[in-house]
């Protein structure tokens, strides 16, 4: 979603048409939800179950300042160049580094040197629907 959103930011200064304004437009705003589906799983996977309240937090928190400094940023831009087209393209850059950080940056290590993901819980099962190897003979064993 951020490499269509940064395209369309870049392409957006020069159209000229309304309309075709409006629908490039409508397709960012398509893309702007989805992050709030994805970033609980997200924080999970990257930092453990046990830490996805303290961490969405800090996203929402974030995401809440870029929510009032952000406007008053292009605001200054479209005051000091008379034109929204700079805004544009620093959008786009900006959207184009939040699709390359995931491929940067990995999962913190925890204590004992193992990523902060938590291990599943629970039983294994195999592809066909059984359990998997010595698990189910240690549960039948101890039941």
């Amino acid at each position: 979603m951020f490499l269509l959103q940064a395209a369309l930011f870049a392409i957006m200064p020069s159209v000229g048409a309304y309309a075709l304004f409006a629908v490039l437009a409508f397709v960012v705003i398509s893309c702007y939800g989805g992050d709030f589906g994805t970033m609980p799983a997200f924080s999970a996977d990257y930092f453990g179950s046990k830490n996805v309240g303290q961490v969405y937090g800090a996203m929402l928190t974030a995401w809440g300042i870029a929510g009032v400094v952000g406007p008053q940023l292009i605001s200054y831009i479209k005051d000091s160049t008379g034109e929204y087209t700079n805004a544009f393209y620093i959008i786009a850059g900006i959207m184009l580094l939040s699709a390359i950080v995931p491929f940067i940056v990995r999962p913190p290590a925890r204590e004992g040197g193992t990523a902060a993901v938590d291990e599943p819980q629970g039983r294994r099962f195999q592809r066909d629907g059984s359990e998997t190897g010595g698990e189910r003979e240690e549960r039948l064993r101890t039941s």
